[in-house]
């Protein structure tokens, strides 16, 4: 059985960033609404909604390749979320935390990769699933990304 593996670490704490810290990148033609102006970005309540329960992993492997999470790719993980069908989690298995995508097929759940390479896992009595979280924001270096 082949796995994408997410090695789990400690909790990041973020600045609050200014919007006048941030350069606006036009990838098109400029906007008629050049002039209105977001509020400040707080990375903390952007990327940690739940704080107690949020975790960060970082992706080793090309499971989700297909969903543009390559390899190294942080994941933002919250815990005291319910994952739902499509919901791309963290699984634990054998001791281990996995990342896959929660669906159901044909009354079958399973779970499963963004990466044809991988094949599905059906959840069974004898291989419960237990959910550790379910990933809710992704950050990518775009050095780390394949084109």
């Amino acid at each position: 059985m082949q796995f994408c593996y997410a090695n789990i670490f400690g909790k990041l704490y973020a600045k609050i960033i200014s919007m006048a810290d941030i350069v606006m990148v036009h990838a098109g033609f400029e906007s008629p609404a050049n002039d209105y102006r977001e509020k400040d970005i707080d990375w903390n309540t952007f990327l940690r909604p739940h704080p107690a329960a949020t975790h960060y992993g970082r992706v080793n492997g090309d499971c989700f390749i297909e969903a543009h999470i390559p390899h190294n790719s942080i994941l933002v993980i919250d815990r005291s979320l319910t994952a739902t069908y499509n919901s791309i989690i963290v699984v634990v298995l054998d001791g281990a935390f996995y990342l896959k995508r929660l669906i159901k097929r044909k009354g079958k759940e399973l779970l499963i990769a963004a990466n044809e390479r991988y094949k599905p896992v059906e959840i069974s009595e004898e291989q419960p699933l237990v959910v550790w979280g379910v990933v809710t924001k992704v950050i990518i270096d775009p050095k780390e990304s394949a084109l």
